[in-house]
């Protein structure tokens, strides 16, 4: 195995944890924590749940301001920057990522999972900016490690991305994930709490100038 060849581990859970228990007490603690639900069954469209946090060995983050054109790569232990596109860095690191295990009833097993801001119209089409984002224009977490809730047959999955220095860290952390997943069952998610304050707030344009904007809006 090349040290830094991505492998891929999977094991299955034959027993149902429910999401909401598993982000509380695993996931939802960490600054970068991503929760993809798809837990409404509408078969031929959705069925599998997935989440995951920056907390992996592998896991990193990308983002991208337009107005600099810099791609910012940030880990564990050092954040580089790169003078190009977040396209262009997404299409020479998606190519080092394992294709779709077919054995698998899911297609995702881990990458990147983000999102592509309005700005980024700069990069593909002929507008100008006319407004600068204090958040980047697009932004991306690389997850190795992905827990996969299956709603039709209620099984979960414990999914990891794995080079030669992290693979013993990977079956140590199905190992200890399991007994998390196994114990986070019994134990009571926090009950939701009514803000003990109002929240006053005012409409910025009235009717007319709003719809004025959304005519405007369907010109280009």
């Amino acid at each position: 195995m090349h040290p830094n060849k991505l492998k891929l581990n999977v094991k299955k859970i034959n027993q149902w944890i429910a999401p909401e228990h598993a982000f509380v007490h695993l996931i939802g603690h960490h600054p970068d924590a991503i929760w993809l639900d798809s837990s409404r069954l509408i078969e031929g469209f959705s069925r599998f749940s997935f989440m995951g946090n920056g907390a992996g060995p592998l896991s990193y983050k990308v983002s991208y301001h337009v107005t600099t054109n810099q791609t910012t790569v940030k880990n564990h232990t050092s954040i580089k920057h790169y003078p190009q596109t977040i396209f262009d860095f997404l299409t020479e690191n998606l190519t080092n990522l394992l294709p779709h295990d077919p054995s698998l009833p899911f297609a995702f097993i881990g990458g990147f999972v983000g999102y592509f801001g309005y700005e980024l119209n700069q990069l593909t089409t002929t507008m100008t900016a006319r407004h600068a984002s204090e958040h980047p224009d697009a932004q991306f977490l690389f997850l190795d490690r992905v827990l996969v809730f299956d709603h039709l047959l209620h099984e979960t999955y414990l999914v990891a991305l794995s080079n030669l220095a992290t693979q013993h860290e990977t079956m140590s952390w199905f190992e200890k994930t399991e007994k998390q997943l196994n114990h986070c069952i019994t134990q009571p998610l926090p009950s939701l709490k009514q803000p003990s304050v109002s929240m006053p707030y005012t409409l910025s344009q009235n009717q007319e100038t709003y719809q004025t904007n959304i005519n405007q809006i369907h010109q280009y």
